[in-house]
Parts: structure tokens; sequence; C-alpha cells
């Protein structure tokens, strides 16, 4: 699962090889929902393989608004919150994703020395990058109209 030690820069391998071991590897086919806006799955999803969309429902419609490849995770915004997912996610393609229920996590949590700060600081950094590309889009997004 090489695409975990990308995803999760501050963990150990120690952690690594703990992190590995919670997780269920499923695979998907194309155009199966992985999650859906607003549905309570409380889990991280690391995609392995593949390329999933995430949409949005906007005035009745599925409106697409970003794709992840493999090495990216999703779900931790509703895993953290406690709340229901912010989009629906669907495989564009045949999909490999390794699943971290929120049990499991508080297990890692609970047993491995520190693993939730370092946890919750690759998971901040992440979110830390995303914000920032986000940020890139809107003001292009913004110079580009007119």
């Amino acid at each position: 699962m090489e695409n975990l030690i990308n995803s999760f820069k501050f963990l150990t391998s120690a952690d690594q090889d703990s992190l590995h071991q919670k997780m269920q590897v499923v695979d998907f086919e194309a155009e199966t929902i992985l999650l859906k806006e607003g549905e309570q799955k409380q889990a991280l999803f690391v995609l392995l393989e593949g390329n999933v969309r995430v949409e949005k429902e906007f005035l009745g419609q599925s409106v697409p608004f970003t794709e992840l490849l493999a090495g990216e995770i999703f779900g931790e915004m509703s895993l953290i919150e406690k709340q229901g997912a912010s989009g629906t996610v669907v495989c564009n393609t045949a999909c490999k994703v390794a699943i971290l229920t929120a049990d499991e996590l508080q297990h890692l949590e609970d047993t491995v020395p520190n693993f939730a700060g370092r946890f919750y600081q690759s998971l901040a950094y992440l979110l830390s990058v995303r914000l920032r590309e986000a940020n890139v889009n809107v003001v292009q997004g913004f110079f580009s109209v007119g």
C-alpha cells in the first residue's frame, strides 16, 4: 500500500504497519458510488488505484467539482466532524480503496503511543495543501470571468 505512505507523511513505519493491518482493501467497479452526500459513513478512504469524481447537489443536479487520483484521501471531513459527507464520491474507473472505520481509528489511537498526534498532523497537512490549491482555483476563476 505504497500510496498510504504518501498520504500520511508524519506516520512512522510502525504506524504505517498498524494502519495497514486495520484498513480493509476493497475493489469497486466504475460508476460505483462510494460515498453519498449527506451520508453518515464514519470512515476514511484512501484511493489506492483508479480515480474518482466528487459531486455536489446544486439546484437538483449533480455537479462534478473535482477529481481524485490514486494516493488521495476522502471522507476525512465527515470523519473529523462526525457529520454527513460534504459530497458524493463516484468511481470514474475501476478502483481499489483502503477503508479505515472510525472504530478502527479509535483503536489505533488507544493502543499505539502518540499515533493520534502523527495521524492528525498528516491530515492537517493534507487539508492545508487542498485549501491552498482551492484558493488558487478561486482566484484563477475570479480573474477568468469577464
